[in-house]
């Protein structure tokens, strides 16, 4: 999944790339690629989003606890159960 996404946002750059910025930088005489400063700043930008949305999907719905099991008080953690059965809940309830 991640590879399709991935070819997903390159095939959408690709296609900006080439039918969006000729109309705003025109010709250019000299034939270099209208690639700079400002580019490059979005492009780092995109990805700072990017990285804030995944860092909150993580904390929201983590996969493993690493916290957890680096901190030397992983043994003091409670674990919630139901107090009739001692059956462990989930972790939502």
């Amino acid at each position: 999944m991640a590879f399709f996404a991935a070819c997903l946002v390159v095939g959408l750059y690709l296609h900006r790339y080439d039918e969006i910025y000729p109309s705003i930088y025109g010709v250019r005489v000299d034939g270099t690629l209208p690639f700079g400063l400002w580019e490059i700043a979005i492009t780092a930008g995109f990805l700072g989003i990017w990285g804030l949305c995944y860092i909150g999907f993580m904390d929201a719905f983590p996969r493993m606890r690493v916290v957890l099991l680096t901190s030397p008080f992983r043994d003091e953690v409670q674990v919630p159960v139901n107090p009739k059965t001692m059956d462990t809940l989930p972790a939502h309830e």
